[in-house]
């Protein structure tokens, strides 16, 4: 796949960035790893100008050269879906969910009469309030494990 414009690129993260702002269940159509691809070189969750956008990519492409291919091909996957659904929905958002949803494999489990859906959306920045919760609660366990062991 040959190496893309500075133009090309800023295109390919804007439509990246209202697919992110928009509908971010289209990227969980990606595996996790290739979701961090993309947020890696596109940074479609990050609300950057054109001239921190390019600097970044730059970077990038100098410390891990082979991640804009990648990214760009899981782009070429997240535009083809896009389009095919967005034309099926004919720019209804509910719609628009409606179908991806049943692009998504429902899963038998075991003794249930219920089929599950999952979906994995990678989330670049942490949720620093949920973590300091998360971390709270593992330390109040660990004192009381403690407090009943002594």
């Amino acid at each position: 796949m040959p190496r893309i414009s500075s133009s090309e690129y800023l295109m390919r993260r804007l439509l990246l960035r209202a697919a992110w702002l928009d509908h971010p269940v289209l990227f969980t159509i990606l595996p996790p790893n290739k979701q961090w691809e993309v947020h890696a070189y596109f940074r479609p969750s990050q609300d950057l100008g054109d001239e921190e956008l390019l600097e970044c990519r730059r970077i990038t492409n100098k410390t891990n050269p082979g991640l804009a291919q990648q990214a760009s091909r899981s782009y070429a996957r997240l535009v083809d879906l896009f389009h095919r659904i967005d034309s099926l929905a004919k720019g209804d958002d509910i719609t628009f969910n409606q179908i991806f949803m049943q692009l998504i494999p429902a899963v038998q489990l075991p003794k249930q009469k219920q089929r599950l859906k999952v979906a994995v959306l990678v989330k670049p920045e942490p949720n620093l309030r949920l973590l300091a919760r998360a971390l709270i609660a593992l330390d109040g366990e660990i004192q009381a494990k403690l407090s009943k062991a002594a």
